[in-house]
């Protein structure tokens, strides 16, 4: 029992749970790993890469990523590899508002990176749970 209590509270984000409390901050989530993407669009060898992929973001209350992975990958594994660390760069996110923190330490999300022929990353947040049985690191 004590041990339970000491764990970090969680809390999974889908479009179905994201509400109010956590909409702004997902919003902003959002733009600054989209802008990142963009700015930073993956290429290897003077070859734009694009696709999608799902990544799973474990985000801790103080806006650091805790972890960062491919749930469902886009088929090329470099893709997928920097997609992580555009995320990765991306962060921090910004201290949790306190309706946030009263709710939960760390929320999971999932969400559909798309790098387009227009040379952009587009993110969407997806509803179900593949990354939210994992533990933080």
């Amino acid at each position: 029992m004590e041990e339970e209590n000491t764990r970090p509270r969680k809390r999974y984000l889908s479009p179905a749970t994201l509400g109010t409390t956590y909409a702004q901050y997902y919003d902003d989530m959002r733009r600054k790993i989209e802008a990142r993407g963009t700015q930073n669009f993956p290429h290897v060898a003077g070859h734009k890469l694009y696709g999608e992929l799902l990544m799973a973001l474990l985000i801790n209350h103080d806006g650091r990523i805790l972890d960062a992975r491919v749930v469902q990958g886009s088929g090329n594994r470099i893709l997928d590899r920097l997609a992580e660390a555009i995320a990765q760069a991306a962060a921090p996110f910004g201290l949790f508002t306190a309706a946030m923190r009263r709710d939960t330490d760390q929320f999971d999300v999932t969400a559909r990176f798309r790098f387009t022929h227009e040379q952009t990353l587009e993110t969407m947040l997806q509803a179900g749970a593949p990354g939210a049985a994992r533990s933080a690191r």
